[in-house]
């Protein structure tokens, strides 16, 4: 079927406040997007843009604020004004664009606007008439408008969280098509800036000597660094420990994991190895490579997290059912809130990814490597319900696993003093301190009487 028009946008935007008015749009920086000032500000922006429709072709967007970059993108597909974000457009002329940067956006929003009863919103839309200039190439309404319509024929699961990369304009493009895609469908999402830097530091736990080795350990998922205190007490007369300490709990992504090995490529300080505490362990895999210069890494009670393909097990069927009863959605990510401890960047966006069919535990991706590797695993944490389970088959993933060490004891005491113990004399024996190794094991001893 031929379409001669299409529905302006304003519509929908407008037939929405009803939903957000009682619920989130977006969320960014903990700020939470005011559905009801947001359209008014819409609505100004549009009056200003109708004054001087037919002298400017498009709009370059140049804003910072998520928020403010939504609503100029409101306003120009509500006027019938393409916009770009591009810093130069090499098929349009300077003359025809209209430059809403951060002074006429507080401008336009600050003045009383003038109101012209003969400059109307267009109810229907040429589908062929230009939506947006991406990268010099033209989008129309219809193209667009396809695509979010496409997208949400196919009922596709968007993630809960978009990722802003302020430096690409790429990003913004797609900024917009996840904004509009959770308009029609309703949904919320949370905004977070790609270019965070995560708070990295590099601690020192004890006096530094050029004598000895250095050991990095990873912070613990479950944010407590007293968690090796015993397995630095072991440790620290014959090692210079250093510790990572950083501020965000989304650490599944390959932002973060760059952001690390940017971190210990920029260090002076050479570390002879890696130590990370369950999944923190995963994060420490993958950001091991040859950027990091280490020889050896150890994982302690680091679980591989296996997601059951939906073909083995019904999978999306089982979460299907489980959605549907709250009570047992609840029960479970309470469960795996605690063992998980709440990984996602916030515990409501991680509860109501949980709960749904996909992904319900944020399982982190795990790509095979052959690099130098040890595990101490203990038998008090194998399994999760029977959908999402965790195995220690670390020699699945790499080749050059060196030992696999299993602890007879529950998953919260494999660092208790006994087992730290044998911990760092297994390091000791991994990094070549064979000399060392007696002495301090009779040291350990007298010091922990």
């Amino acid at each position: 079927m031929k379409y001669d028009f299409y529905p302006n946008l304003y519509q929908i935007i407008n037939q929405q406040k009803n939903v957000y008015n009682h619920k989130k749009l977006i969320i960014y920086n903990d700020d939470v997007f005011d559905y009801k000032e947001a359209l008014n500000k819409v609505d100004q922006i549009i009056n200003y843009l109708l004054q001087l429709k037919g002298k400017s072709t498009y709009v370059k967007i140049q804003l910072e604020h998520p928020f403010d970059i939504g609503i100029a993108a409101f306003a120009c597909a509500s006027a019938g004004v393409a916009f770009s974000f591009e810093k130069e457009l090499n098929n349009l002329q300077d003359k025809s664009l209209l430059l809403l940067d951060q002074d006429l956006y507080r401008d336009v929003l600050r003045l009383q606007p003038k109101i012209n009863q003969n400059l109307k919103i267009e109810k229907k839309i040429n589908p062929d008439s230009p939506f947006m200039y991406t990268n010099n190439n033209m989008v129309t309404y219809k193209d667009f408008l396809n695509h979010i319509f496409g997208k949400v024929n196919r009922k596709e699961n968007v993630s809960s969280a978009f990722y802003f990369d302020h430096d690409n304009s790429v990003s913004y493009y797609l900024f917009i098509q996840y904004l509009i895609h959770a308009l029609f469908t309703r949904n919320s999402f949370e905004v977070v800036n790609k270019r965070l830097d995560y708070n990295l530091d590099i601690q020192s736990i004890n006096s530094a000597s050029e004598n000895k080795k250095n050991i990095l350990f990873f912070k613990p998922t479950n944010n407590y660094k007293t968690t090796y205190m015993h397995l630095w007490k072991c440790l620290e007369s014959n090692y210079n420990i250093f510790y990572l300490n950083y501020s965000t709990n989304d650490i599944f992504n390959d932002e973060f994991y760059k952001s690390i090995q940017l971190k210990m490529k920029r260090c002076d300080i050479h570390f002879d190895a890696i130590i990370a505490y369950e999944l923190s362990g995963i994060v420490a895999y993958n950001v091991f490579d040859d950027a990091t210069t280490s020889q050896f890494l150890l994982m302690i009670d680091t679980p591989v997290i296996h997601h059951e393909h939906e073909e083995e097990n019904d999978l999306l069927k089982a979460w299907t059912d489980i959605s549907k009863n709250t009570k047992a959605a609840n029960s479970i990510w309470e469960h795996a809130s605690k063992y998980y401890y709440k990984l996602t960047h916030k515990e409501s966006l991680f509860k109501n990814q949980y709960k749904s069919i996909i992904n319900p535990l944020n399982i982190p991706n795990l790509r095979k490597k052959n690099i130098p590797m040890g595990v101490f695993c203990s038998n008090g944490s194998n399994s999760l319900e029977r959908e999402i389970y965790t195995s220690f088959n670390w020699e699945s993933m790499n080749e050059l696993l060196e030992f696999k060490i299993k602890v007879d004891c529950n998953h919260s005491d494999i660092l208790n003093l006994n087992n730290s113990i044998m911990i760092s004399e297994r390091l000791m024996l991994q990094l070549g301190d064979y000399s060392e190794y007696n002495k301090h094991k009779e040291n350990l001893l007298k010091a922990f009487k």
